[in-house]
């Protein structure tokens, strides 16, 4: 359902994005979810879902059309996660409830593939074997796949463009191919967040890449304004702010 004019219930979960908004109320969020996700799977299945599950990857599975493709991580390359989550909240203390998320870790069977996840099949990540073997990609994939995370369950309740009624053909400042406006949204999310994190690690240098990368998500998304929801373009502008911020 394509929502110009928010529900007042809604607008707390709008006016920021989730991990880069510090204050973000998740619960609230999390709430809203799993009322939409009991309505569309009873729609799609002629029966009332699980209220219980609504947060469980697995489960979700059973209510939606689309499986992950990808076999569940090996509890060698899985026992490298709970390490790499403690630092990141440790670094970045606002990250706890975020990071608490509900996910399913799977294999990215794609050699030098970094790390993937889809909105069909929520709450599930496929790392790669390039991945593994490196504590700091490790780290900044998960931040990055988070926000995808918390990007698909708030676009579950309320959409930041009009696809389909545009074509998935936009190009994002890296090359890649046939997204919407909502996933250059989401590219320009992520590298909020990295910023954040290379902040406080210490890494202010490297911040630059990702403030030139946010500003060709801008520039993208101002090419193609007709495409946005007005949330949509709240939401740019949202991030936009935050980046100038960081690398300021």
């Amino acid at each position: 359902m394509k929502i110009d004019t928010l529900p007042p219930e809604i607008e707390p979960l709008c006016a920021g994005m989730p991990m880069v908004q510090f204050d973000y109320p998740y619960d609230r969020l999390l709430a809203a979810s799993a009322a939409f996700r009991v309505v569309r799977y009873a729609k799609f299945h002629d029966a009332a879902a699980d209220t219980s599950h609504t947060l469980d990857p697995l489960k979700i599975e059973e209510y939606t059309s689309t499986k992950c493709p990808y076999p569940l991580l090996d509890a060698d390359f899985l026992s490298n996660v709970p390490d790499a989550l403690r630092d990141i909240t440790t670094t970045v203390s606002e990250w706890v409830a975020p990071f608490a998320l509900p996910v399913v870790y799977r294999h990215y069977p794609v050699e030098n593939g970094d790390a993937a996840s889809c909105a069909a099949w929520p709450q599930q990540i496929a790392i790669g074997p390039s991945t593994y073997r490196s504590p700091q990609r490790l780290r900044e994939n998960l931040i990055h796949e988070f926000c995808h995370q918390w990007h698909y369950i708030l676009q579950e309740i309320v959409p930041f463009d009009r696809y389909p009624e545009f074509p998935r053909d936009l190009v994002l400042p890296s090359g890649t191919r046939g997204r919407t406006a909502s996933e250059v949204i989401g590219a320009l999310h992520v590298s909020v967040a990295l910023a954040v994190w290379r902040t406080r690690r210490g890494r202010q240098n490297d911040v630059a890449p990702l403030r030139a990368y946010a500003q060709g998500c801008v520039d993208v998304l101002g090419q193609n304004d007709e495409r946005l929801t007005p949330l949509g373009r709240s939401m740019m502008s949202f991030l936009e702010r935050r980046m100038e911020v960081l690398s300021g």
